[in-house]
């Protein structure tokens, strides 16, 4: 399972606060990466994948409040996590994710 944090500037939900909130993800299952199959080419290397069978959803979990954004930063770095920048497409109140 991989956990994140996700740091999120006033959002909706609590518009007063910073806001880290945790997410889930479970591990996938060898098919959700597709299965290797031979093709009939001459190369004894030529695979082809065939799709995912299914997808997997991040599950929220439990969501800290923070009065400041270098607080949220300080607590998730003294837990050994390491920062990921936002994407210019997440949603605007998304200040960035740790892992």
């Amino acid at each position: 399972m991989l956990t994140m944090w996700t740091i999120y500037d006033h959002p909706k939900d609590f518009p007063k606060h910073i806001v880290a909130r945790e997410w889930h993800t479970a591990a996938l299952p060898d098919s959700a990466f597709g299965k290797a199959t031979p093709t009939k080419k001459a190369s004894p290397y030529a695979f082809r994948m065939r799709r995912p069978t299914r997808r997997h959803v991040p599950e929220p979990g439990p969501a800290m409040l923070f009065a400041s954004l270098d607080d949220a930063r300080r607590h998730l770095q003294g837990r050994g996590l390491v920062l990921i920048p936002r994407n210019p497409s997440d949603d605007p109140c998304i200040v960035e994710t740790w892992i």
